[in-house]
C-alpha cells in the first residue's frame, strides 16, 4: 500500500449520522487510537489481530455469516486485514488473492445508503478507486444514485441444510451417503470422532493429513494460499472456538479431518477439511459425521464457503444440494 492522505470522517452536531471531510497527511489508513484490541470506529481502522473474536463478533452481530467477514476466515485467510465500525456494521481494508490491491468492502443491513457512499469517498481519497469488493446483498438494500453492482460468483457462499444432509433419502444426496457407507464398509475399523484443537497431538495429525493432500495436488496458487491459511489457523487456534472431527483407521493413522466453527446462531462455518488421497467415500462420511456433530451442538446450517472461481470447487459445493447462496457483489461508480 502507498503513502496517501487520510481522509478522516467526523460526526457533525447537525447530522451526527453525517461524516464530513477533513485532510491529514499521513498513512493510506489511520489505525485505532483506542486501548489496544478495541475496534475503531470508521474512519479508523484497527488490525483485526489485536480485536477480540468476542468483540468482532459483537460487532457482526444480527447480520448474515458472510464468510469474509468472519473472523476465524480474517486470521486466516488474511493477516494483514483491517477493520473498523460503520453504522451497525463493519469495514474492511483486505487485500484482493488474485491481483494483490487492496480493496475495501462493507457488511451493513443497508438500510442507510450514506455508509455506502462514504466508503467508496473514502476509498477514491486514499487511491483505491471508486469500487467496493465482495460487498454482502444486504448491504445494498438501497443503493446510492450514480453506483452500480455486479455480482461476483467467486465470492458467493454456499448454505446446506444439516436436515437435507442427515435425511439418507434427500434425492440429491442419496449416493453420497451410499459413498459413506461403502467407505464404512472397505474399512471396519475407521471411526470419525472429535478431537481437541488445543492438542498439540490434533494439530499435527491434522498437518500431516494435510500435507499428504496437497502432495496429491498440482501446486495451484489457490491451494496453496488455502494451505497457508490453514497453518495460520492452527497457529491461532487459541483465539478461536473450534470444533474438530478427525478420521482415523483401524491402526490409528489419521486419514481426514474437518475443521469447523459454531456460530451461536443456527449456522456453522466450515473452515477447512482434508483427507488422505485414495479413500473413497471418507470426505462424503467426514461431511455427513461432521452434519450430525453440529446438529446436536445446535446448528441447522452450513456456510460452505465460496469457491474462489474454482470450477472443481464450485461443482464439489453445489454437489451438496445448497438451499441457498450468499450473494456479494462489486460496487462501483457508473
Amino acid at each position: 500500500m502507498r503513502p496517501a492522505t487520510t481522509v478522516l470522517l467526523h460526526q457533525t452536531r447537525e447530522n451526527p449520522g453525517i461524516s464530513e471531510r477533513s485532510e491529514n497527511s499521513g498513512n493510506l489508513v489511520e489505525t485505532s487510537r483506542q486501548a489496544p484490541g478495541r475496534l475503531g470506529h470508521f474512519p479508523e481502522f484497527t488490525p483485526v489481530s489485536e480485536v477480540s473474536a468476542a468483540e468482532f463478533a459483537g460487532a457482526i452481530h444480527g447480520h448474515l455469516p458472510y464468510s469474509t467477514f468472519n473472523y476465524v476466515s480474517l486470521r486466516s485467510y488474511w493477516p494483514e486485514a483491517l477493520a473498523t465500525r460503520i453504522g451497525d456494521g463493519v469495514a474492511l481494508l483486505i487485500t484482493d488473492t488474485n491481483d494483490q490491491s487492496p480493496f475495501l468492502t462493507i457488511l451493513s443491513n443497508g438500510r442507510d445508503y450514506r455508509y455506502i457512499q462514504s466508503l467508496i469517498d473514502y476509498g477514491d481519497d486514499q487511491g483505491l478507486g471508486t469500487i467496493l469488493r465482495l460487498v454482502p446483498e444486504c448491504s445494498l438494500c438501497h443503493l446510492p444514485e450514480g453506483l452500480k453492482r455486479l455480482e461476483r460468483r467467486d465470492g458467493s457462499d454456499y448454505i446446506i441444510s444439516l436436515d437435507a444432509v442427515l435425511d439418507p433419502g434427500t434425492p440429491e444426496l442419496v449416493r453420497k451417503h451410499q459413498q459413506a457407507h461403502n467407505c464404512l464398509s472397505a474399512h471396519p475399523g475407521l471411526v470419525v470422532r472429535e478431537v481437541a484443537v488445543d492438542s498439540s497431538t490434533t494439530r499435527s495429525a491434522l498437518q500431516e493429513i494435510d500435507h499428504y493432500w496437497h502432495s496429491a495436488r498440482n501446486g495451484s496458487d489457490t491451494n496453496a494460499w488455502e494451505q497457508r491459511a490453514f497453518l495460520r489457523c492452527l497457529s491461532n487456534q487459541a483465539d478461536f472456538a473450534l470444533n474438530a472431527l478427525l478420521a482415523i483407521g483401524e491402526d490409528g493413522t489419521p486419514l481426514g479431518f474437518t475443521l469447523n466453527e459454531n456460530l451461536h446462531n443456527g449456522y456453522y462455518m466450515a473452515h477447512f477439511g482434508k483427507t488422505r488421497p485414495g479413500l473413497a467415500g471418507l470426505s462424503e462420511l467426514l461431511e455427513i459425521e461432521t452434519a450430525r456433530h453440529m446438529a446436536r451442538l445446535g446448528c441447522r446450517f452450513m456456510n460452505f464457503q465460496e469457491d474462489h472461481g474454482n470450477h472443481g470447487l464450485r461443482r464439489m459445493k453445489q454437489s451438496w444440494n445448497p438451499c441457498g447462496v450468499l450473494r456479494v457483489f462489486d460496487v462501483y461508480a457508473d
